[in-house]
């Protein structure tokens, strides 16, 4: 979270979560027109993360949607269904 500060706020403020742009309109440091902007980005932000994060579980053979679930308790050697980075490990 630090690094997204760092690197989103000089550009947005460091708008990555819609609470924060809800907390901004009702502090009234942005306008109605914008903040609606920014929604718009985090969801469609946030449904390709959700696509990137199925798409590498679902690299996996041991990976099943129904079973599993998009959780995770670790990464190669030590997830549960050997993800890494971009295919099983």
């Amino acid at each position: 979270m630090l690094a997204l500060a760092y690197v989103l706020g000089p550009i947005s403020g460091c708008h990555v979560n819609p609470a924060v742009t809800m907390g901004a309109l009702l502090a009234r440091r942005l306008p109605v027109g914008e903040a609606i902007g920014y929604w718009v980005a985090q969801f469609v932000g946030g449904i390709l993360g959700a696509l990137v994060l199925w798409a590498t579980f679902s690299s996996s053979p041991l990976y099943n949607r129904t079973k599993t679930g998009l959780g995770a308790d670790g990464w190669g050697a030590a997830s549960h269904i050997h993800i890494g980075a971009g295919a099983p490990s």
